[in-house]
């Protein structure tokens, strides 16, 4: 019943708080302008949405869910005030600006999309690409379409620095859910990078698209990546994403949201995915063990 009310106060609010209390709310920004009705919406069972509904209810702390342009997310999360990106990856540079939650989404991580077969003798021997940057200049048009502004995890953003800006093509980052897949899929681009959960996605939506297309790994970059909340350096966030993360491992062991982390999953990566989650929840506890131990000592 909880989560069903939940769900019927969120339908009718864009700017919320999951708490009656006069306590201070925590202000979570939300680039993807169809999400909070997404998140109400018991049919939708894409990952993110579906995630946040079986989390919310689990958060006893006040939120506020505000919309706004990616761009200016990054511009708040540096004002002097507490706030926190709905949803992002955890690199090098953001983990020293930033507090991060445990992962919410576990998803593989992005992947080359062509309407050509990459040549095999740019292949390792576990079909991934070897070098991204030569791959792009051996194929035919010679550019790939990524999406500015993100970072797609330390590793990837490493190959793509080396591309050079000839080859790229980037598409602006908006509401850029699933939209570099639809310009691949409709052969607005012969190459692009691609989530795998969200070219599934697109695909269950338009079935009567049959023409072949091919995807590849890239070597050296982890097979699974986990979605994180992004929060500024307040001692409000740090409360706050303690009370969060106890509700994420809550749903570590949840067999739905399990599921709905594996639903748009390839099949040969499915286990891999399970065994990310479960270990982020055993590191997350022993972390915790270990802190605890410290401040008996």
């Amino acid at each position: 019943m909880k989560t069903l009310a939940f769900v019927i106060f969120l339908m009718s609010c864009s700017t919320f708080s999951l708490a009656a209390t006069e306590d201070a709310k925590t202000r979570v920004y939300y680039g993807m302008e169809s999400f909070l009705r997404d998140v109400a919406n018991p049919a939708d069972q894409n990952a993110l949405p579906k995630t946040y509904r079986l989390l919310l209810p689990k958060i006893e702390l006040p939120i506020e869910f505000v919309y706004a342009p990616f761009k200016r997310i990054l511009r708040h999360l540096v004002d002097d005030e507490p706030a926190c990106h709905y949803y992002a990856l955890e690199n090098g540079e953001r983990k020293n600006q930033f507090l991060f939650s445990l992962p919410m989404t576990f998803l593989p991580s992005p992947r080359v999309y062509t309407r050509v077969p990459v040549d095999q003798r740019m292949l390792n021997e576990r079909g991934e690409i070897k070098s991204l940057t030569n791959t792009v200049q051996a194929q035919p048009g010679g550019v790939i379409l990524l999406t500015e502004s993100i970072s797609y995890g330390d590793e990837l953003d490493a190959f793509i620095e080396q591309i050079p800006a000839r080859n790229i093509v980037w598409r602006a980052s908006g509401d850029r859910h699933n939209k570099v897949s639809e310009m691949f899929f409709k052969d607005r681009t012969q190459m692009a990078l691609v989530y795998p959960q969200e070219a599934q996605q697109y695909l269950a939506s338009q079935q009567e698209d049959e023409k072949p297309f091919f995807s590849y790994g890239i070597e050296g970059v982890p097979a699974i990546m986990g979605g994180k909340l992004m929060c500024n350096k307040f001692t409000q966030n740090d409360a706050f994403l303690k009370a969060f993360n106890q509700g994420i491992l809550a749903l570590y062991e949840d067999k739905d949201y399990i599921a709905t982390q594996q639903r748009h999953t390839p099949d040969e990566l499915r286990q891999s995915l399970h065994e990310a989650i479960m270990h982020a929840k055993t590191s997350f506890e022993q972390n915790q063990t270990l802190s605890s131990a410290a401040v008996g000592d």
